[in-house]
């Protein structure tokens, strides 16, 4: 029997809002999200949707206005700034998409690295510069600049620096954004096999809708609320393994994830525009009705 994996992250009725002079946005509206320890999550959604709002709330950058916010047992919202700081250093790990964010372009990449690390000598500083390195395939580039790699060998340089403390959580903000399909690709592989081997929780938020065909669960965030969730079908995971990161078909792809509206706790559930779009649904009314045990809904 495997080992039970334990809730690492638990948002309970999350709720962020934004106020100016003038307006009040609300960016979170009531988000209820859990995921487990060690679990590869992407992220999905319009532009304004919430996402990049989730992402820095698990980062520790911002605090919820209301709601429940606990990563790795730490209820984020009732820390100070100090005891924020103190998370950001200890836990989290952070991978931009604008590589001016992510690395020192006057240092090397391996001194990137080991400006980073914390409470080790410099010898051990060396040993896990050049460890990570080999593991984001550069171990050639250690004595280059940023200026002198690529986006995506940035990027990877990034990654590394995101992984030199050990965090428990690595996040990633469109980390693919900026690279051209292919590297975007190899990237996208680098962080499955990360979190295959190291056991890291990963949750990458993106536009890159390509990149649920090589992540477990993947959950769609409309209007500040998770929308739908899709789940790596059993039989797709053992494909994966078995082809090691080739090309599959379209017909591959569709059958790759299963999907699910998610209730929110008044039961309420969100119907994306591509499913009413299929069902013929253009109102704002639709009739639910229960035939033989299944819940139907269908447009006026």
């Amino acid at each position: 029997m495997s080992e039970e994996k334990r809730a690492f992250i638990e948002c309970d009725n999350l709720v962020k809002l934004y106020k100016s002079d003038e307006v009040e946005v609300m960016a979170l509206a009531g988000m209820d999200l859990w995921v487990e320890e060690g679990e590869l999550l992407a992220v999905i959604g319009k532009s304004g949707s919430g996402k990049s709002t989730l992402l820095n709330m698990l980062g520790g950058l911002e605090q919820p206005s209301a709601g429940r916010l606990y990563v790795d047992g730490k209820d984020l919202f009732s820390f100070s700034s100090k005891q924020l700081g103190i998370y950001r250093k200890n836990t989290v790990g952070f991978v931009w998409q604008n590589s001016g964010r992510n690395l020192f372009f006057y240092m090397t990449a391996e001194e990137n690295i080991k400006a980073v690390i914390r409470n080790k000598t410099g010898k051990e500083k060396q040993e896990r510069a050049e460890y990570l390195l080999n593991r984001v395939g550069l171990s050639g580039k250690a004595k280059s600049f940023p200026s002198q790699l690529s986006g995506g060998e940035q990027q990877r340089v990034a990654i590394a620096v995101a992984l030199a403390n050990e965090p428990k959580l690595l996040l990633a903000d469109e980390p693919t954004g900026a690279v051209d399909e292919k590297t975007a690709k190899q990237i996208q592989e680098l962080f499955y096999s990360l979190n295959e081997e190291l056991h890291v929780t990963i949750i990458i938020v993106t536009h890159d809708l390509s990149l649920a065909d090589r992540v477990k669960r993947v959950v769609m965030i409309s209007d500040g609320k998770i929308g739908t969730e899709k789940i790596m079908r059993e039989a797709y995971q053992e494909k994966l393994r078995a082809v090691e990161g080739k090309e599959f078909s379209l017909e591959d792809r569709e059958v790759s994830h299963d999907e699910y509206a998610v209730l929110d706790r008044s039961g309420r559930v969100q119907l994306s525009e591509a499913v009413r779009e299929a069902a013929g649904i253009s109102s704002k009314k639709v009739k639910i009705t229960v035939e033989q045990g299944q819940v139907v809904i269908k447009g006026e």
